[in-house]
């Protein structure tokens, strides 16, 4: 496992008493499916840095997370590799927390002061965890390709000719989360 429990402080409520042991099957899940299928072959040369002592910038920043220049002069912030892996982890946390193996099968956990969360409530919140942490992929990208060529052996496609992936103007196309308007007529 690349990244430890304190790495998942300030993304979502993962209470004191969490499954340690479900965090863990979730957050290896997150690195084995989730930043494998983004990052294809560069994360193993991602992976083979998170051991380096002491982590040397450029890695520290992607890794850890940093501020960057983007290609409009403008200082960017990135949340880093762990952040990420913390997103996607706790989507799937989300999910495979609610479920318990017994000798029975899998059944939802629940007890006289709980009700357990429908599924479908479960996935949207799920769904939201990994949308943050693919937003936070985009800022990773645009970092590597301004700077891909400190970084032997990454080679992507998606980065734009400005060189930040698109992230170079000051708008943004975010909406607020579940807000959705429309022009309401009435007819007669």
């Amino acid at each position: 496992m690349l990244i430890q429990r304190s790495d998942y402080y300030g993304i979502g409520q993962i209470a004191n008493h969490c499954d340690l042991q479900k965090l863990e099957i979730a957050t290896n899940e997150a690195e084995d499916f989730d930043l494998e299928g983004l990052f294809c072959d560069f994360w193993e040369e991602i992976k083979a840095h998170f051991s380096d002592d002491p982590l040397a910038d450029p890695w520290k920043t992607l890794i850890d997370g940093g501020k960057f220049e983007s290609c409009n002069d403008k200082s960017r912030t990135l949340k880093g590799i762990k952040k990420i892996i913390a997103y996607y982890g706790y989507a799937r946390y989300i999910i495979l927390n609610s479920f318990n193996d017994t000798p029975n099968g899998n059944v939802s956990k629940t007890n006289d002061f709980s009700i357990p969360k429908p599924l479908k409530e479960l996935e949207f919140v799920a769904d939201k965890y990994r949308s943050m942490g693919f937003a936070e992929f985009k800022k990773t990208m645009a970092y590597l390709c301004l700077n891909k060529d400190l970084f032997e052996g990454f080679e992507s496609n998606e980065c734009k000719p400005c060189g930040c992936n698109g992230m170079c103007g000051n708008k943004t196309k975010a909406k607020g989360y579940g807000i959705r308007g429309r022009n309401v007529s009435k007819q007669l």
